[in-house]
């Protein structure tokens, strides 16, 4: 008799603000996973942002087994999975996991006890996916290797973990600095990527330089503009620094 299960599956939980009523399945690169099922816990409730995803696995020796293959890749498909729908994905926890018997056998089934949190957050009502959405989640998992992922990904999944706004301005810019090096580079695939993007002459040399690298700069270096008159120009700027930086990344996966 084989000393395989003949599949099993991990069970995890988490948060986000996104609002879709049907269950979202898709396939993965990984020959050790059949099928990523994610579920609104609460589908019915779009004030609700729990989650939760459910690795349907293939053959595997056990629990532990199913444990270890969970963890080896679930960072980077809830990275992805936050690039793809620009959204935040939160308290992520492992709640399950089993095995199915093989013949003459019981199954193997365990809850596992999430670990408490409290989160104190007003919560308005989640976004609701487009079909598109849906189906580009669907290609992006299924036609990356998860095992070798941009490291660009998981820049822009923490940076829509952070509340503060100046730090997620800077690590989204810092996507732009790291594929294009240069100011100038940055500035022309953001006009490119945001074309109503706002320009204005730099006080270094003159030349036309986007808001949002008159940002950085005011905070690297530059002291004529009051610190709270950047913050603000900041919390403004940077909900089309998020489409920027995502386009930016994209562009890299296609």
């Amino acid at each position: 008799m084989s000393n395989k299960y003949p599949g099993g599956h991990v069970e995890y939980a988490f948060e986000m603000s996104i609002d879709h009523r049907q269950s979202l399945s898709s396939q993965i690169t990984d020959p050790r996973v059949k099928e990523l099922v994610f579920d609104k816990s609460s589908p019915n409730d779009p004030y609700d942002y729990e989650w939760k995803l459910v690795i349907v696995l293939c053959e595997i020796s056990s629990l532990e087994e199913a444990d270890s293959i969970g963890a080896e890749i679930i960072d980077t498909i809830f990275n992805l999975l936050s690039l793809k729908l620009r959204t935040a994905v939160y308290n992520i926890r492992q709640t399950g996991h089993g095995v199915i018997p093989r013949e003459g056998e019981g199954a193997q089934c365990h809850i596992i006890a999430p670990t408490p949190t409290c989160n104190v957050m007003i919560k308005s009502g989640g976004r609701k996916l487009s079909q598109t959405e849906i189906i580009d989640v669907s290609n992006l998992l299924s036609s990356r290797s998860i095992s070798n992922t941009n490291a660009l990904v998981n820049i822009f999944s923490y940076a829509m973990r952070i509340d503060e706004p100046v730090v997620k301005f800077m690590l989204l810019y810092l996507i732009l600095y790291e594929l294009y090096r240069d100011q100038r580079a940055i500035d022309n695939f953001i006009m490119m990527a945001s074309p109503s993007t706002v320009q204005m002459p730099s006080p270094h040399n003159g030349r036309p330089e986007t808001v949002f690298t008159k940002l950085r700069n005011e905070l690297t270096h530059r002291v004529d503009n009051p610190p709270e008159n950047t913050r603000i120009e900041i919390i403004t700027n940077t909900p089309e620094l998020v489409n920027i930086a995502h386009k930016a990344v994209m562009s890299k996966l296609i």
